[in-house]
């Protein structure tokens, strides 16, 4: 094996101005029916008093006090306060002031630090070099002190107003933030008499604004109106729907959620869980818009944090409320077909590559692995070793090529810095040796893998996403993988085992918001064939609303979904305040293992957690894998710094691949494996790719984490 060299270098990012914190009140937008009545739920910001807020709503403390029995005079920030709807809190929107007449895009300043690049710029800001570009004149390179205007997402449209400025002082920038308006004045509409519903367009209104507030869709406002084919004008009567002579129609209110975002620097002391406390989101919201936030969050990184707006609009009760359909997707044809119990000859040498980031700044040659060499030799001080995030992957990696080499596996493993520059990845794209992998780990950088997921499709080479929680990279490419499990993979395994194992149980949802993990819920009650599923919005009905659901006469399986600690910890507690009256399960997320929730209620309620990283340390072959690592390279393996993932994903593939040859994907579906510390177990998609579905349900038992389900597979 080649000896190589690895040269630290430390990449600082430019710190975007501090900021001074506001303790101005803002009406909520967020709108909750609680019985029969409206009611704004406002989160208590640090400054904030019950004056000041009662002054913005336009309604007395006493009123307020009133409606929140728990609710104290010395309000803290944190709290949740209910506040009557009213049309007479009037809403305060500010209209950024347009410094030029120009029609350049809404969005934030950033001034050119040295060093800086536009890719480097539009990295930091999860935009792309070329909206950048746009966005400022279409400049080919910067120079340091230069103002750059940065597009941020979202559009405004009638009935929204868009933000795009930076506060002073704070670490959070608000761009392109969309604010629906709360529609509290009657709809000026009139009725003709065919029946026909008509309505006079406002200045500033789209045709998007005008099918959201009346529920139809711009295709049915253009069938009805041919005239707009000349564009739409302030002043227009449109006629909206034509309606049937029926009387007495009943109507129901269905909410919809508008997504809109703030960016946000990490500070030093900040994590995942006080940015998701911080701005009222469940952290993998977060982590949903910030993919290359996996891994961890870092100081100086530019967050872009979800906001959801929620708006309100009648339908008709007995019309379904229709789900939008999903674009179509290209199905490939799968030319590959193979009979996958048969073994693969063990004579061929595969060659491997993988993409690691290790920010390197030079190095004296390409380097690669070669598993048949007996002399390994890496010149890796111990100092250095720790100095790279995503070193222990790529030791990790080497220690499972090293275990199957013994088995007679045989490879050339190519080891490539890329990282998130597209400078590191344009020298490996021209490297000639490219287009002979059978195997490709990585990148692990989203931008990155995008492009060699690319290449590998043109050339037909299997390819691994090891990190990512996206699935967009399968659309139309069948030589995709991605390793990670979804959120929609951990509603069907719940699913599945309470088919299974819990089939006559009483069923709760209990969800803490009445937008919040929609598409979890959906998918559950899909999935729980033949079962009543009922369903609990705890903000409204708290522990009240779940008694009133509970059977004494059955078991009772209580799903929380949230990952909100506050949330967590008080459902927990409440449940098991109950539980002498009624037989009470509990499932919750991973995120629930962190919240140092009370032993004697995890075990009174048999609480059970979802885990998409399960590691067994008392088994034999993680006491062995923990011990290898240290003799070989004289560290300790961290199981958030990927070493027993990295170990899962390349023993897993690497060994489909030596088992079954080049066209191994075709048999993953049937090879299930339980590894350190992923499942994998694999299903065929529409779009053409392969997602691992593989997790694991534990709870605690004589106070140990123990695997209920699925069994353990090997």
């Amino acid at each position: 094996m080649k000896n190589f060299f690895l040269l630290l270098f430390i990449v600082f990012f430019p710190w975007i101005a501090p900021a001074q914190v506001s303790t101005s009140v803002q009406r909520s937008e967020v709108i909750e029916k609680i019985g029969d009545n409206k009611y704004y739920i406002h989160y208590v910001q640090q400054g904030q008093t019950l004056q000041a807020i009662s002054e913005v709503y336009n309604i007395s403390t006493e009123k307020i006090i009133r409606d929140n029995a728990e609710l104290k005079r010395d309000i803290k920030p944190g709290d949740v306060i209910r506040i009557p709807f009213s049309s007479q809190a009037a809403i305060k929107v500010h209209q950024p002031k347009s410094e030029s007449s120009g029609t350049q895009s809404p969005g934030v300043s950033h001034t050119v630090l040295k060093g800086e690049t536009l890719y480097g710029i539009a990295r930091l800001y999860n935009i792309s070099v070329s909206d950048l570009i746009k966005a400022n004149q279409n400049i080919e390179t910067v120079k340091v002190d230069q103002v750059l205007v940065i597009p941020l997402m979202g559009t405004s449209a009638s009935g929204t107003e868009t933000i795009a400025k930076t506060t002073a002082g704070s670490n959070e920038t608000t761009g392109n933030i969309t604010i629906s308006r709360v529609n509290e004045q009657s709809t000026e509409k009139s009725y003709s008499n065919d029946n026909s519903e008509y309505y006079t367009v406002k200045q500033g209104e789209t045709l998007y604004s005008i099918s959201q507030r009346f529920g139809i869709s711009i295709a049915e406002l253009e069938a009805l109106n041919p005239e707009l084919a000349n564009g739409l004008k302030a002043g227009q009567t449109l006629k909206i729907k034509h309606l049937e002579p029926k009387v007495n129609k009943q109507y129901t209110e269905v909410q919809d959620t508008t997504v809109s975002y703030i960016y946000h620097r990490v500070r030093r002391s900040e994590t995942m869980y006080s940015l998701s406390k911080k701005y009222n989101v469940p952290d993998d919201h977060i982590l949903k818009y910030n993919p290359q936030a996996a891994g961890g969050i870092k100081a100086n990184q530019v967050l872009q944090i979800p906001v959801y707006t929620i708006t309100t609009r009648r339908v008709v009760k007995e019309e379904p409320v229709t789900v939008p359909i999903k674009p179509k997707i290209e199905v490939l044809e799968q030319s590959r077909s193979m009979d996958c119990s048969s073994i693969y000859p063990d004579e061929k040498v595969y060659n491997i590559a993988l993409m690691i980031p290790f920010f390197l700044d030079s190095y004296d040659d390409d380097h690669y692995y070669d598993s048949e060499s007996e002399s390994e030799s890496y010149v890796l001080g111990a100092e250095s070793k720790n100095s790279f995030e995503f070193m222990q992957f790529y030791f990790g990696s080497l220690l499972a090529i090293d275990s199957l080499s013994k088995l007679g596996f045989r490879s050339e493993v190519y080891v490539y810095d890329v990282n998130n520059t597209p400078n590191s990845l344009d020298d490996v794209m021209r490297k000639p040796e490219l287009k002979k992998m059978d195997l490709i780990i990585g990148p692990l950088y989203s931008g990155s893998f995008e492009r060699v997921a690319s290449f590998a499709r043109e050339h037909k080479i299997s390819i691994v996403n090891p990190l990512s929680l996206r699935n967009d990279f399968l659309k139309n490419n069948p030589y995709a993988i991605k390793a990670q499990p979804s959120k929609d993979a951990q509603a069907m395994l719940v699913a599945s085992y309470i088919n299974e194992s819990l089939p006559e149980h009483n069923i709760i949802i209990v969800r803490q918001f009445t937008y919040s993990n929609l598409e979890f819920t959906n998918i559950l009650k899909q999935e729980l064939k033949n079962k009543s599923v009922q369903e609990v919005i705890y903000l409204r009905d708290s522990i009240a609303g779940i008694t009133r659901k509970l059977d004494k006469n059955k078991e009772n399986v209580v799903i929380g979904l949230s990952d909100d600690k506050v949330f967590v910890i008080d459902l927990v507690r409440k449940l098991n305040d109950i539980r002498a009256n009624y037989n009470i399960t509990c499932f919750g997320l991973e995120e629930w293992k962190e919240f140092s929730l009370e032993s004697e209620h995890i075990v009174n309620l048999s609480l059970h957690l979802i885990s998409d990283n399960f590691t067994n340390f008392d088994s034999e072959q993680v006491k062995h894998f923990i011990t290898s690592f240290r003799n070989k390279f004289n560290a300790e393996p961290i199981p958030e710094r990927f070493a027993f993932a990295a170990f899962d994903i390349s023993w897993y593939f690497l060994s489909a691949l030596y088992k079954f040859g080049n066209d191994f994907m075709d048999c993953l579906p049937s090879y299930k494996y339980r590894g350190l510390q992923l499942m994998f177990d694999f299903e065929s998609t529409a779009v053409n790719g392969l997602e691992n579905k593989g997790l694991t349900i534990y709870k605690l038992d004589n106070y140990k984490r123990v695997e209920v389900y699925p069994a353990n597979q090997q």
